[in-house]
């Protein structure tokens, strides 16, 4: 495979596969790959994005083996699709999010209740959307984060329900260290969480849920 950037990737959490879509340098690359997770080696073709694009946003319910990436700039910036993680092959249409330019985005999940959450965009809004991840459909408004900012990154603790949204970037001189954590199974605004040791832009975030 070629050299890539500013991926996009998450598992599904029970069979060991992992995927991970991206860039290719300048150019929006509309390959997805997949890997073994627990086997060292190299990834291979899943197959295609329904159109190229970069800095999207990607997660999924865990057990139900469905993944989703959100955004990115190609053509249409709200755009979201959908892939079985066990089975090869393309992308499908799964529906639009909510505000349009919403590159340099995150997502997370809460697994078993099935509810994706994508955070920041790219005019440094403080949006955060949901989807259903089992059920193609639009996004829906989920709350506010704290500081509008694009390029943070997320993660949760899975069946606990905490997200997490950490670092990213709101136009001014420096990167953020603001740490924001929300319930994914209740609408509402983020809350703060505590800081970062150091200001950060795009940075990347797991756990061990």
């Amino acid at each position: 495979m070629t050299k890539k950037n500013n991926t996009a990737a998450t598992s599904n959490n029970t069979s060991n596969r992992g995927i991970s879509a991206m860039k290719s340098g300048a150019y929006h690359n509309s390959d997805i790959e997949y890997f073994n997770i627990s086997t060292p080696g190299n990834a291979s073709l899943f197959g295609y994005l329904t159109a190229g694009r970069g800095y999207q946003a990607a997660t999924s319910n865990g057990t139900e083996d469905r993944a989703v990436f959100c955004g990115g700039p190609s053509g249409d910036r709200t755009m979201i699709d959908y892939i079985t993680i066990s089975t090869t092959g393309d992308a499908t249409d799964f529906g639009d999010l909510l505000y349009w330019s919403p590159l340099w985005i995150t997502g997370t999940s809460n697994l078993e209740n099935n509810r994706g959450i994508i955070a920041g965009n790219a005019y440094f809004e403080n949006v955060i959307e949901y989807i259903t991840i089992s059920t193609p459909g639009n996004a829906q408004d989920f709350g506010d984060l704290t500081v509008g900012r694009r390029q943070p990154n997320a993660t949760s603790n899975g069946r606990s329900e905490r997200g997490i949204v950490a670092g990213g970037y709101n136009g001014g001189t420096t990167a953020l260290n603001v740490i924001d954590y929300i319930t994914i199974g209740s609408l509402a605004n983020a809350q703060d969480f505590g800081d970062m040791s150091y200001n950060s832009f795009a940075p990347y975030a797991t756990s061990n849920a």
